[in-house]
């Protein structure tokens, strides 16, 4: 890791070491976007370019190593996000592509509910992920 693990956040001053560790912690019942952790490494701790890419691989790593899935927003009228395989098997492999994809199109500031995001087989599962008429 080519970032200082110190590096405070500007808001309360969580070091960047801690912000990993309590990440996947999110995850217990809800989902964590991508949006919010692009805006976590960008805005929270001022990181861009090669650093903010090295951020996000090891947060999208972290929740990955943690149970989690990568969702995308659903076509289907039954749940409102599924999970996609189309990032890869692997943890490092999900998260390179990911993060690839964004650095593609210019790493812009993914639009909230409407990007990938993260959770576990639980959330997809429930009733939290069902379209209700």
């Amino acid at each position: 890791m080519t970032l200082n693990p110190n590096l405070k956040e500007i808001g309360d001053g969580t070091p960047l070491w801690k912000y990993f560790e309590e990440l996947p912690s999110e995850l217990d019942g809800d989902l964590v976007g991508f949006w919010g952790v692009v805006a976590d490494g960008r805005r929270g701790y001022l990181l861009k370019d090669a650093d903010l890419r090295e951020f996000l691989v090891l947060a999208i790593g972290e929740l990955l190593l943690h149970g989690a899935r990568v969702i995308v927003p659903s076509d289907s009228l039954k749940v409102r996000w599924e999970e996609t395989d189309r990032y890869g098997s692997t943890p490092d492999e999900i998260a390179f592509h990911i993060v690839k994809e964004w650095y593609d199109i210019g790493e812009p500031d993914p639009e909230a509910w409407n990007s990938l995001a993260f959770a576990k087989q639980q959330w997809i599962d429930s009733y939290e992920n069902q379209m209700r008429a």
